[in-house]
């Protein structure tokens, strides 16, 4: 069944069709249909295999999940200079940057009525605390990106995959207020957290898929420190190509398919593969340990078999 719905981004008193006006951009974004947005809400349906949140709850804290990382991911499109998410045109491009802030804002503001709504003293302080992590990472990536220094790859999973993460163990955590599992599933939920992030670093990377040339390899246009950019980097020191590619920002199809070439011969890729694979047996070894989950099983190879059309 289908738990997802924009209903959260509204606020609870205000008229609803000045509502629409605030929200025009944050509600655009949602037709788009965000892969990441949309594995990690389905990612709360197999963790309640375990943790049987009555469904109008699992509804009421899945939207607000939507709507709070909706909201990060149109702020990280302004961070990165982006062009084009999953093909369409940055909803800053579209309708500006003063009413798109203002409708992430808001739609923000409204999702943290919702969640307040559940009543529950516990959930303030998750939401501070994962908030700080979420923030915290993209904060320290735009550091490292401005100021040309290539994190270790302990940094980088450490500091800025959570930034991904943090939002789907906090909408765990508030699951779980509203269950009678208490296990920690702390460890399972940032292994899964690594092995999206870096499957997505990967796919950025390798896929040929493009409608906009800048659009093809984003990640070099924007000048990020991506997984296997930081391996290339870290093995090869004395190579400054990569770096000096980067720095340019470049919407240049041969100078990043050139980049590319980079990364296959210092075996990037294939690091990379081999990490994917061992987050992978790390995962399913902890959803041994907690009893077993299929749903989560399915997910996991699902991943592994889509490295196979990129790889």
């Amino acid at each position: 069944m289908d738990l997802v719905t924009t209903e959260s981004c509204y606020s609870k008193d205000n008229d609803r069709e000045e509502d629409e006006v605030l929200l025009q951009p944050y509600l655009q974004f949602t037709q788009i249909g965000h892969a990441r947005a949309k594995y990690i809400s389905s990612m709360f349906h197999c963790f309640n295999y375990w943790l049987k949140v009555p469904q109008e709850q699992l509804k009421q804290i899945i939207n607000i999940f939507e709507t709070q990382y909706n909201s990060f991911v149109m702020l990280d499109d302004i961070y990165d200079g982006s062009v084009a998410r999953s093909g369409v045109p940055v909803m800053h491009s579209i309708y500006g940057l003063p009413h798109t802030l203002n409708s992430v804002n808001y739609a923000t503001s409204n999702a943290l009525e919702k969640l307040l709504d559940l009543g529950d003293p516990r959930i303030m302080p998750l939401y501070i605390e994962h908030g700080q992590k979420m923030h915290a990472g993209n904060g320290m990536e735009i550091y490292w990106r401005d100021n040309i220094i290539c994190p270790t790859e302990k940094e980088y999973l450490e500091i800025a995959v959570p930034k991904t993460s943090s939002a789907f163990c906090f909408g765990i955590k508030v699951m779980q207020l509203f269950s009678d599992n208490s296990e920690n599933l702390d460890k399972l939920v940032t292994t899964l957290g690594q092995l999206f992030q870096i499957w997505n670093d990967l796919v950025t990377l390798k896929s040929e898929k493009q409608t906009l040339v800048r659009s093809y390899c984003a990640d070099i246009t924007e000048g990020k420190f991506t997984f296997p950019i930081i391996h290339a980097i870290q093995t090869h020191p004395h190579d400054d190509k990569i770096i000096n590619i980067l720095k340019q920002r470049t919407t240049s199809y041969e100078l990043k398919k050139y980049f590319v070439s980079i990364l296959e011969k210092y075996g990037s890729f294939d690091y990379t593969l081999e990490v994917l694979n061992k987050l992978k047996n790390e995962a399913v070894q902890e959803v041994e340990r907690l009893g077993g989950n299929p749903y989560i099983d399915n997910v996991v190879e699902y991943i592994l078999d889509k490295l196979e059309t990129v790889g």
